[in-house]
């Protein structure tokens, strides 16, 4: 039975551009041998196909690594703010609306935008301009900041890494189209010059 090379996996169709070159190894000098462009075509996308697929796999370890970062990032900044707000609840009666004013009437909640968007609140709430009495510590507030920084960074690498890695993804996509089309043009060329059912193919993976 022919090899349904189209429906091979990634790692699979690495192996299998293999085994068609060692076929055309194998029968070199012989007058169904490939021809001399046809094989320099099909070793550049050997070549082309190992480095993508590489490319690909290791962005997405990448990218889960990121991720893990990012998420450790928010959690970080979660509790940098921990101590800011127990300062301010520390200077109001219990049920005093003031702590809001200072954007720590509440913890960050735990998504990305909610985070972001409760750190822009807190930091436009805390500057020297709203004269907020007492205001809240330098030293609490440049915590906060430092960690919201590696938190933004965080997010900036993750975000980067995925663009990359869908990037990547589609090359990866158009070459295996690509080479599939060119595979199914060698392939077409052993039949006219083998047959069908020649068990000549099976050295070429066909």
């Amino acid at each position: 039975m022919a090899t349904t090379f189209q429906r091979l996996d990634n790692e699979k169709f690495s192996l299998f551009l293999v085994q068609v070159r060692d076929g055309d190894d194998r029968h070199q000098g012989e007058t169904f041998a490939f021809l001399a462009e046809d094989r320099v075509r099909l070793d550049a996308d050997h070549t082309a196909w190992l480095g993508i697929n590489a490319q690909v796999n290791g962005l997405e370890g990448d990218k889960v690594e990121l991720r893990q970062t990012r998420d450790e990032k928010l959690k970080a900044f979660r509790e940098s703010v921990r101590p800011a707000r127990d300062w301010v609840l520390g200077q109001f009666d219990y049920g005093d609306e003031r702590p809001a004013q200072y954007g720590l009437a509440k913890m960050p909640p735990l998504s990305i935008s909610g985070c972001l968007d409760y750190a822009q609140t807190l930091f436009w709430s805390n500057q020297p301009e709203r004269n907020l009495d007492p205001a809240l510590p330098e030293w609490l507030l440049t915590s906060i900041q430092a960690a919201h920084q590696q938190f933004v960074e965080a997010i900036a690498a993750y975000d980067r890494v995925v663009k990359d890695y869908k990037d990547a993804s589609a090359e990866r996509r158009t070459l295996r189209q690509e080479t599939n089309k060119r595979v199914r043009a060698l392939r077409q060329y052993l039949y006219v010059h083998l047959g069908r059912e020649s068990h000549l193919l099976a050295d070429y993976g066909f």
